[in-house]
């Protein structure tokens, strides 16, 4: 027999619905603080019947989305209503959508451009698979990924060529201090050599 402490414990339960987060949020939080984890994502499929987590753990929630760029996806498959439909005779009507405001508030993202993004995803049926809801994100995503590659690489190109002008003026300013009117000896040496010129023969000048 069960120790009567727990047994009570279990009988003051209410099993009312709605699905406690708590636990599954808080061991999410502690996987992003670990290094493989760091860069994921938290998906929740659900019926849409939900209790909001603890004011703590959304207080983390927010934080890791604006710290890490956390997303928060969310998937409702409102299997009570389409089991009620099919019980009334009434399979062939649209059922009325599960109440998804938990949902969506979890999953409320914000973006870059400082708007947000609810990404709430309702599975109606089967053909909701027929193309892939995440294409359009992923797609820009990759898009992302390859402007900030052609960014990277063109940043690291102009390190090296200004590292290259750099190291070049410097070893230029360490010939003219060696030799400070070297580079005057070039122009003085052409004019040496015309005036010797002229001097052997009067009459160069005016034959050009």
């Amino acid at each position: 027999l069960p120790h009567p402490q727990r047994l009570l414990s279990f009988l003051e339960k209410v099993f009312n619905g709605g699905s406690d987060l708590n636990e599954p949020m808080k061991r999410c939080m502690d996987k992003l603080h670990q290094a493989e984890w760091s860069n994921s994502d938290v998906l929740i499929v659900s019926d849409g019947e939900l209790r909001c987590p603890q004011d703590d753990l959304m207080r983390q929630l927010s934080g890791a989305k604006d710290k890490w760029n956390l997303r928060v996806h969310g998937v409702v498959l409102p299997a009570s209503e389409t089991i009620r439909a099919k019980k009334k005779g009434e399979a062939e009507s649209e059922a009325e959508g599960p109440d998804i405001s938990v949902l969506r508030t979890l999953c409320t993202n914000p973006t870059r451009g400082g708007k947000e993004d609810i990404c709430v995803h309702v599975f109606r049926d089967w053909n909701a698979f027929s193309t892939d809801v995440f294409a359009e994100e992923e797609l820009s995503i990759q898009k992302s990924v390859s402007r900030g590659k052609l960014v990277e690489e063109w940043r690291q190109r102009e390190i090296a060529r200004l590292q290259d002008q750099e190291r070049l003026g410097q070893k230029n300013d360490r010939k003219l201090r060696a030799h400070p009117g070297m580079k005057y000896d070039k122009a003085e040496r052409k004019k040496k050599q015309k005036d010797k010129k002229l001097k052997a023969f009067p009459g160069m000048n005016q034959q050009f």
